[in-house]
C-alpha cells in the first residue's frame, strides 16, 4: 500500500487497515510488531532489527549490508522504514553494490544534494498490490500478487524513532511541495529472470532496452482487445465520413479513409515548429502519392515521423495526424473536422501519446537507437536480482507539457486506449489496464489491475474519467483538469473541449460550456484565483470559459452525494436574449426536478426540509424529499423586452448575456487579508462570517462597499429555527453591464442581508 493513502485515513483506522489489508503487517518507524516473538539482538539497532539477518553475506556489500536480509526486504508480507546517513553511504559506495546503487539514484532524484554531508536516505519497503484475473472454469476468485518495492528518498532530518510513519517528512527544508514519506520518485524492485515470460512473475522489474520491443507493445493491445471487448470497445466511425484522411503508413502517402477502416490517431505537442501542413498547395503532393512522406524529409517533424515508423513496427496501416489529415486552409473543411475531433479520438483503435517534450520535433524516444534519456539500475544482493524502476507515469507524463496543453485533455479522455511514449519508457493506458516496460503486470492471457497510487508515484484516478460517473461529477472532474492547462490560443476555449463535451449530450445541451440543465449549480464553480487580469474577453464571465486560470468544482456543497442536504434552491430563473431583444427561459436546473413546488403567496422560494429534532438530541433525521414555496409573483420574474437602442448599444454582448431578476446588496469588504496566496488575499465579507479570494490590486483600486448577487439559496435548520440563507457572487457594474468577480466561499444568512446591506430586487444583464 502506498504510504500517500495513509494521510487520507484517521490515525485510529490506521490499525483497521492494514490488519484487514491481506495480512499485511504495518510497521512503525524503526520498530517491529509486538507479534514478532524474535529475540532481541543487542548489537543490532532496535529500529533496524526487524529486518536483519543474523548471518553475513559475501562480498561485494559493506559489513551493514551484509547483514540486511534483502530476501525479505523484497518480500510480500512486511513493511519496513529506515533511514542511513548519507557519509555512511557515501564512505562505503566505492566497496558496496547496495549502497552505491541509493548514491546513484539519489544523485538522479534529488540533485543538490551534498552526498558526503547532506542528511539521510530513507529507505521504505511495503508490499504493492496487483489482482490476476484467472479464468478457472470452476469460477475460482481472482488471484491477489503481493510484492515489496523499495522506496528511496532524501530527506534532511533524521527519523524520529517513534514517530508516526506518516509524519516523517513535515519540515523538510528541499521538499516543501512533497508532504508525506511516500512520496518518493524512484524505487527498487525484484528483477524477472532472463527466461521469464511475464506469466509467473508479476510486479517484477524488467531492464528496459534502448530500443523499444515492438512485439511487447503489441501484445498489450491485443490484450486490451480480447479480454477488455465490452470495456474497451470501438465505436465505429458513421458511414458519413466527413471527408476524413488518413496517412497510408505502407504507401507513405496521404489517402481517403474508408467505412470502417481501423486506424491509429496521433496526440502530441505542436510547440513552436515549423512543420508540413495539408493545404491547398501541399495537397496534390501529399495525396495519393507514394513516398509523399519519406521518413528522410526535414521538412516532416520527428514526432510525425516516429509515428510513422511506429505504426509500421507495429503493424498497423492507417494513421490520423490533424496537421496533416486536415486541410489547414480551408476554413468550412477545417471547422467540419474540428467538430468531429471527439469521434475521430474515440474510433481509433490507440492513440499515440508524445509525452516527451515540449514540441512536434521531439520524437517518440525508444524508436531509433539514443533517444532515450534515462539509465537503470541493476544489482545482485544476497542473490536477490534487483532493478531501480524508471521514472514513474506521474512524473513522465502527468507532469508532461503533453499533459499541461489545453487540446490534449479532450484527446487523452476520449481515446479508448493510450500507447504513452515517455523520454525512459512506453506507458499503456486503456480505461481498464495498465502496462509500462519496466514492471511486469501483464499475464500470459490476463491483465493485471493494479492500484494506481502504486505505478503512477501519485494518485491519478481522474487521467482519464470513467463513463460510469454521473454527468455532472464528470463534468466538474472535467472541468479541473482542463482548466488547469494552457492553449496556444485563448479564443480556443470551448473549442478546444468541445468533443469531450460532446460525449455529455445525451444528457446535456451546452451554453457556453454551462449545461442548461445545470445551470444554477454550474453558475456557482469557483476558484483559487481571482487574478482579473486572466479575463478572456471573447467569452461571458459568467463561464469558466471566461478566465485563463483553474477551476474548481464541487460547484454547491453536497453536490457530491445523489441526495443533497441541505437542498439547493433557485431565487430567480434564467434567461437568454433573443436577436429581437426577447426574453428567451433557459431550462433552468434539474435542482428544480428534485423539489416539489408550492404555490403560496410569498415572496421568495423558501425552501424547507422535513425533519424531526427532539429535546436534546444532536442528530437529524430526514423524513421526506425537498420542497419549497413557490413565490406568487409578487415580484417580477420575466425580464422585458430589450429597446432597439439597448440592443444596438450591446451589440455583440447580446449572445453573451444572462438575463433575470435577482436580489443585489452593497456590503463592505475588508482590506487586511486573513491569508495570503501570493498575489491573491481572502478578505471578510462584512461581518457575516463569509470571505472571497481576491486580486490585492484590483481590491485597492475598488470602493469600501462592493457589489453582490444573490444565486440560490438553501435553509440550514437550527435547533428547531429555519434560517434561510444567500449564496452571493461578488460582481462589478460597467456601463449597465454585470461581470462575475468571485464567489463567497459559504452562504449568508437572508435576514441578516435584508436588515444592513441595501437590497434590490433588480433586472440583471449578466456578461
Amino acid at each position: 500500500m502506498d504510504p500517500r493513502f495513509w494521510d487520507q485515513i484517521p490515525i485510529r483506522e490506521l490499525g483497521k487497515v492494514f490488519s484487514s489489508y491481506n495480512n499485511v503487517q504495518f510497521v512503525d518507524t524503526g520498530y517491529p510488531r509486538k507479534h514478532d516473538d524474535r529475540p532481541f539482538t543487542s548489537r543490532t539497532p532496535a529500529r533496524l532489527r526487524d529486518i536483519f539477518s543474523p548471518s553475513g553475506q559475501s562480498q561485494p556489500l559493506c559489513k551493514r549490508c551484509r547483514d540486511v536480509d534483502f530476501h525479505r526486504l523484497f518480500g510480500n508480507r512486511q513493511s519496513f522504514v529506515f533511514a542511513w546517513s548519507m557519509v555512511s553511504i557515501y564512505k562505503q559506495s566505492q566497496a558496496c553494490i547496495f549502497c552505491q546503487l541509493l548514491l546513484d539514484l539519489l544523485k538522479i532524484w534529488q540533485q543538490g544534494v551534498h552526498p558526503k554531508r547532506d542528511g539521510y536516505c530513507v529507505i521504505i519497503a511495503y508490499p504493492s498490490l496487483a489482482v490476476q484475473p484467472q479464468r478457472a472454469p470452476d469460477g475460482a476468485e481472482s488471484e491477489e500478487v503481493l510484492m515489496n518495492r523499495v522506496w528511496v528518498r532524501w530527506q534532511a532530518a533524521k527519523l524520529k524513532k517513534r514517530e508516526p510513519l506518516y509524519k516523517l517528512s513535515r519540515g523538510d527544508r528541499d521538499l516543501d511541495t512533497i508532504k508525506h514519506i511516500g512520496c518518493a520518485d524512484v524505487a527498487i524492485q525484484k528483477l524477472a529472470s532472463q527466461e521469464s515470460n511475464g506469466g509467473q512473475e508479476i510486479l517484477h522489474g524488467r531492464l528496459v532496452k534502448n530500443t523499444i520491443e515492438p512485439q511487447l507493445l503489441r501484445s498489450w493491445i491485443d490484450l486490451c482487445q480480447s479480454i477488455h471487448a465490452d470495456q474497451c470497445c470501438i465505436p465505429s466511425l458513421p458511414s458519413e465520413r466527413f471527408g476524413m484522411r488518413v496517412i497510408d503508413v505502407t504507401r507513405r502517402c496521404i489517402v481517403e479513409a474508408q467505412p470502417s477502416q481501423r486506424y491509429v490517431a496521433l496526440s502530441y505537442v505542436w510547440g513552436q515548429t515549423q512543420q508540413l501542413l495539408l493545404t491547398e498547395e501541399t495537397k496534390p503532393r501529399l495525396e495519393d502519392q507514394d513516398n509523399a512522406l519519406r521518413d528522410d524529409d526535414a521538412t516532416i517533424p520527428q514526432t510525425i515521423r516516429d509515428a510513422v515508423l511506429a505504426c509500421e513496427l507495429l503493424g498497423e496501416r492507417y494513421l490520423w495526424i490533424d496537421a496533416l489529415c486536415i486541410q489547414q486552409d480551408n476554413k468550412a473543411s477545417k471547422d467540419r473536422q474540428l467538430e468531429k475531433m471527439g469521434l475521430i479520438y474515440r474510433c481509433a483503435s490507440f492513440t499515440i501519446v508524445a509525452a516527451s517534450g515540449d514540441s512536434a520535433d521531439a520524437g517518440l524516444p525508444g524508436l531509433r537507437n539514443s533517444s532515450r534519456a534515462f539509465t537503470q539500475y541493476s544489482a545482485d544482493l544476497q542473490g536477490v536480482k534487483v532493478c531501480s524502476t524508471l521514472p514513474l507515469f506521474g512524473n513522465s507524463v502527468v507532469d508532461s507539457k503533453w499533459h499541461s496543453r489545453g487540446w490534449t485533455c479532450q484527446e487523452k479522455h476520449l481515446s479508448r486506449r493510450l500507447l504513452i511514449f515517455s523520454a525512459s519508457q512506453v506507458f499503456f493506458r486503456c480505461k481498464i489496464g495498465f502496462f509500462s516496460e519496466d514492471t511486469i503486470m501483464e499475464g500470459r492471457d490476463s491483465i493485471v489491475s493494479m492500484s494506481r497510487f502504486e505505478y503512477s508515484g501519485r494518485s491519478d484516478s481522474d487521467f482519464q474519467l470513467s463513463e460510469h460517473l454521473p454527468p455532472i461529477h464528470r463534468y466538474g472532474k472535467l472541468l479541473i483538469d482542463y482548466t488547469s492547462r494552457q492553449l496556444g490560443f485563448e479564443n480556443d476555449a470551448l473549442v478546444a473541449l468541445s468533443g469531450v463535451l460532446g460525449t455529455l449530450s445525451h444528457a446535456y445541451t451546452f451554453f457556453w460550456g454551462l449545461p442548461h440543465q445545470n445551470l444554477l449549480e454550474t453558475l456557482h464553480w469557483h476558484s483559487p484565483s481571482g487574478d482579473m487580469t486572466q479575463r478572456r474577453m471573447a467569452f461571458p464571465s459568467w463561464s469558466w470559459a471566461g478566465w485563463a486560470y483553474p477551476v474548481q468544482t464541487a460547484f454547491f456543497p453536497g453536490s457530491e452525494g445523489e441526495i443533497r442536504y441541505p437542498p439547493i434552491v433557485p431565487i430567480t430563473e434564467f434567461y437568454r436574449v433573443g436577436r429581437k431583444g426577447q426574453a428567451l427561459p433557459v431550462d433552468t436546473d434539474q435542482i428544480l426536478k428534485s423539489v416539489k413546488f408550492l404555490e403560496m403567496p410569498s415572496g421568495f422560494y423558501h425552501a424547507r426540509l422535513f425533519y424531526e429534532l427532539g429535546p436534546g438530541r444532536e442528530s437529524r433525521e430526514e423524513l421526506d424529499e425537498p420542497y419549497c414555496t413557490h413565490i406568487h409573483m409578487d415580484w417580477p420574474m420575466d425580464p422585458p423586452r430589450l429597446t432597439r437602442d439597448e440592443l444596438e448599444t450591446m451589440g455583440a454582448l447580446r449572445s453573451r448575456l444572462l438575463r433575470f431578476y435577482t436580489w443585489t446588496f452593497k456590503i463592505p469588504v475588508g482590506r487586511e487579508p486573513d491569508g495570503v496566496n501570493g498575489s491573491m488575499h481572502n478578505l471578510w465579507i462584512g461581518l457575516l462570517g463569509a470571505r472571497v479570494w481576491l486580486d490585492k490590486e484590483w481590491r485597492r483600486d475598488q470602493p469600501e462597499k462592493l457589489d453582490f448577487m444573490a444565486i440560490a439559496q438553501t435553509t440550514i435548520p437550527d435547533w428547531g429555527r429555519t434560517a434561510v440563507h444567500f449564496y452571493l457572487i461578488l460582481v462589478e457594474w460597467r456601463d449597465g453591464i454585470m461581470y462575475r468577480v468571485q464567489i463567497a466561499d459559504k452562504p449568508v444568512e437572508r435576514e441578516e442581508l435584508f436588515d444592513k446591506f441595501e437590497p434590490e430586487w433588480k433586472v440583471i444583464n449578466w456578461a
